[in-house]
């Protein structure tokens, strides 16, 4: 089994690279930083007796570097059994990447579409392959923005990050109609209020990232319980054939051993097939990307 999960070197992406090593899965994962990655590899390996774990660089806010890492990856699989779209930022203020996208949408919207339309052949070879997007219950706060897109519509952090969950879900069950029938799932999911490090980055600023920590520290969960979701929708029968679905990893207790995953309810937006299209259609037209038919 051939797994790529993005942000594969740290928090939940990392966790969830480990657990599926453990499982004996050959992983790609796909991150930025060279050194950091090499770290990442080095440590799974001798932290899970798996050889079969490499990495792919790629600046997911740039779309160049998303093509070159997913031409990479081509020239190393001739089939995907899961693609894990987990990596994902948040910026202090508003700026647009070379592409002309703001940053946060670029990176955590984007970078799913075009990273997933690009490996979608190999996904389509595997006998069952699976497509996992990891999102946030914060998505359910916000209406659809398209215009923030490429504007600056009044721009706050949490407003920006909730826009962009909100768009990984319209993908999700976009993308689920439209690969009805073709054996290949798609399922998107919210790991729960973790401590991670994306709100402490350097694309933060000071004030954002001490409120960030002050939050991790009192109510989030380890990685560990961040990447269950991932990893149940990567792996477990039961969810062999569901598709378009949005899913939670509960736990009552804070890191809670064994957590369990329900799916719930998603914006309505998602059930509009109109504000799904036209994320597609903006989607297709930012990324000069057309999905293979």
């Amino acid at each position: 089994m051939i797994a790529v999960v993005t942000g594969g070197n740290d928090g939940i992406g990392y966790a969830t690279s480990r657990a599926l090593a453990r499982l004996g899965w050959r992983v790609i994962l796909v991150a930025r930083d060279a050194s950091r990655a090499a770290d990442a590899v080095a440590r799974l390996a001798a932290e899970t007796g798996n050889r079969e774990i490499e990495y792919v660089l790629a600046d997911l806010s740039r779309q160049q570097s998303i093509r070159e890492a997913a031409d990479r990856i081509l020239g190393r699989v001739d089939r995907l059994d899961v693609l894990i779209n987990n990596a994902a930022a948040t910026f202090s203020s508003f700026d647009l990447t070379e592409d002309g996208i703001e940053r946060t949408i670029a990176t955590n919207h984007f970078g799913y579409f075009l990273l997933t339309g690009m490996l979608l052949d190999p996904v389509r070879r595997a006998p069952a392959g699976r497509i996992v997007n990891v999102a946030s219950n914060g998505h359910r706060r916000v209406a659809p923005d398209f215009e923030s897109f490429t504007r600056d519509n009044g721009y706050f952090v949490l407003r920006a990050y909730d826009q962009s969950k909100l768009a990984n879900v319209l993908f999700t069950v976009e993308l689920a109609q439209r690969l009805r029938g073709t054996g290949v799932t798609v399922n998107c999911l919210h790991p729960g209020r973790i401590a991670t490090r994306i709100g402490t980055k350097p694309s933060m600023s000071r004030f954002h990232a001490l409120a960030w920590r002050a939050l991790a520290a009192a109510t989030g969960r380890s990685p560990e319980a961040g990447a269950r979701p991932s990893v149940h929708l990567a792996t477990a029968e039961e969810v062999g054939g569901v598709s378009g679905r949005y899913f939670t990893g509960f736990t009552s207790t804070l890191n809670l051993p064994v957590a369990r995953i329900r799916e719930e309810r998603m914006n309505p937006a998602a059930d509009d097939p109109a504000v799904r299209a036209e994320l597609w259609r903006i989607s297709e037209e930012l990324s000069g990307f057309t999905y293979p038919t």
